[in-house]
């Protein structure tokens, strides 16, 4: 389920054709059953073929708009308001979402 209005905010800020693609290899690793991701920005950036710093920019960007949010250093929650992966039970992802805003 898609959250159109959030959604289109997240594809409005990318720029260019590889930051989509970022951000599609970032929005995949979310799964019905991996509400926290965790990855290291540089090993991202190797197999995206782009420089650190794109990934990093990427990555504040997504928080800045609320569609991620940092749990630690290297793991992530992704915003169930904005989208829920295939699958998820959104309400439960959705009251774990706001525990962690609280």
């Amino acid at each position: 389920m898609v959250y159109v209005n959030n959604y289109d905010d997240v594809l409005v800020n990318l720029k260019s054709s590889k930051e989509i693609e970022i951000f599609l290899a970032i929005k995949k690793m979310f799964t019905k059953s991996r509400s926290e991701v965790g990855f290291v920005q540089s090993e991202l950036a190797k197999k995206m073929n782009v420089s650190r710093v794109k990934v990093s920019t990427i990555i504040r960007m997504l928080i800045s708009i609320g569609f991620i949010k940092k749990v630690t250093r290297t793991t992530y929650r992704m915003n169930p308001y904005i989208y829920l992966p295939y699958q998820a039970d959104g309400s439960a992802l959705q009251e774990e979402w706001d525990e962690l805003m609280n």
